[in-house]
Formats: structure tokens, C-alpha cells, sequence
């Protein structure tokens, strides 16, 4: 018989084991069982990195479609953030917009913040300000494992006041054309891995991707109106 239980060790931590029994009969003619318990924490582990590795590209994947499918940027953008936080399990997750002008990026949506800040919130963008501001210049994902201890850049107010401890950010666009960023947070210090830093990525270009297809149906209805104007003030001076 095979039996799986979690055993707490001494120093109170807490173990997944296998323990494997077997029957055997003793000298004096008794039947007795014995077992040997084996760690299996590595196994468990590796189990649980395929399954999130799986649901990670399963994500990727139907969000892909979604853009394809959803008229709506914003409703896109609101559909991203939920997924991503549901994916990785985490509070937060946020698409904040690039303002260049203005030097900051501003919450267009996000999951798990207040309703309230959602269009309102803003980050400062220049570059020692804010985490998501030093990503702006990064050629990759950028994770950070305590907030408290990070001597990149400081902690912007929004994730102070929301006991925000590791994330990642990642740019949405490219390094030198940058139209926001994408970015998760946890309450939980070291709550991140490089897949999760690489499933992010993947979101931000699945979103560049409906990004650039809505501006270019944008495009397109603003030349076809222009046409229609055109055509419209080409009649009335015939007539």
C-alpha cells in the first residue's frame, strides 16, 4: 500500500511524504507490516511547476482569442488583469497607461485595487520613482522579492499604502515605443518565479498585439469617414 500525507517536522514545518507499507510474516508466525517514509517535496514541486506552467499557456492562449474577439480595448484590458491575477493567484494586477507628457502612467484597470483608483491613480514615470518607471527602461520583466528592501528605485504611494512586498512588471509596447505597463503584486514577500516573469511577458505582447489591431480599425474608421465627408462636399458642389 502507498500512502501520501503531510508530516510536520520538529522545527514545525510542514512536509510531503510517501510512505510505502508492506506485509510480511515475522519468525513467531505473526503477520506484521512495515513502511518506509520518503520526502517527496522535489516531486511535488516539479508536479506543481507543470501544472502552473500549464494553466499559464492555457491563459496566454484564451487571451489570445479574446483579443481577437472583444471590440472593446478597455473590456480587453479588464479581462487581462483578471486572468492574470487568477492565473498567478495573487492581489493585484494592473495595465497602467503611459503618459509621456505628464511623465506618468495612470491605472486604467486593474484587479484587486479599489474601484475608485481605476482611471484615477496615477504613478510617477521617471525612472527612480517607481518600479514600474524603471521598467519603462528595461529590456525585461522586472521582479522584485521585498519592496521593503529594494534599492532600485523607491516604492510608489499606491503599493505602499497596499502592503504591497514582490511583483513584476513588464513594458507593454517595446523599450523604445512603450505604451504602459503590465504588472502583478503580492502582500507576500518572494511570491514570484522567472516563469511567471516569462507568462507575463507573453500577456504584455498578447496585449501590444490588441493594442495595435484596435489602432489600426481606428485608422481605418477615421479614413472611411473622412471618405464619406469627402464624397459628401464633392456632391454639394456638383449640385
Amino acid at each position: 500500500a502507498v500512502i501520501e500525507a503531510d508530516v510536520h517536522r520538529a522545527d514545525g514545518t510542514l512536509v510531503p511524504t510517501q510512505t510505502r507499507l508492506s506485509a510480511f510474516q515475522a519468525h513467531d508466525g505473526c503477520s506484521m507490516t512495515a513502511g518506509v517514509v520518503r520526502d517527496v517535496s522535489d516531486r511535488v514541486a516539479r508536479e506543481r511547476e507543470l501544472r502552473d506552467r500549464i494553466d499559464q499557456q492555457a491563459a496566454v492562449t484564451d487571451l489570445g482569442q479574446r483579443a481577437i474577439e472583444e471590440a472593446s480595448l478597455d473590456g480587453f484590458l479588464g479581462a487581462v488583469v483578471e486572468r492574470v491575477a487568477d492565473t498567478l493567484d495573487v492581489e493585484y494586477c494592473q495595465v497602467l497607461d503611459l503618459d509621456e507628457e505628464c511623465e506618468e502612467l495612470t491605472l486604467r484597470e486593474g484587479a484587486g485595487w479599489d474601484p475608485d483608483l481605476v482611471g484615477e491613480a496615477t504613478i510617477s514615470a521617471l525612472e527612480d520613482d517607481s518600479q514600474a518607471a524603471y521598467t519603462l527602461g528595461s529590456q525585461q520583466p522586472v521582479v522584485v522579492d521585498d519592496l521593503t528592501t529594494e534599492w532600485r528605485f523607491s516604492g510608489p504611494e499606491l503599493l505602499r499604502t497596499h502592503d504591497v512586498r514582490s511583483g513584476i512588471t513588464t513594458v507593454i509596447g517595446s523599450s523604445d515605443e512603450p505604451w504602459g505597463i503590465l504588472g502583478v503584486h503580492a502582500t507576500e514577500v518572494d511570491a514570484f518565479s522567472r516563469q511567471d516573469a516569462t507568462f507575463l511577458d507573453g500577456v504584455a505582447n498578447v496585449v501590444t498585439a490588441a493594442i495595435e489591431r484596435h489602432r489600426h480599425e481606428s485608422e481605418l474608421v477615421r479614413q472611411r469617414e473622412e471618405l464619406v465627408a469627402l464624397n459628401s462636399l464633392n456632391d454639394v458642389v456638383r449640385d
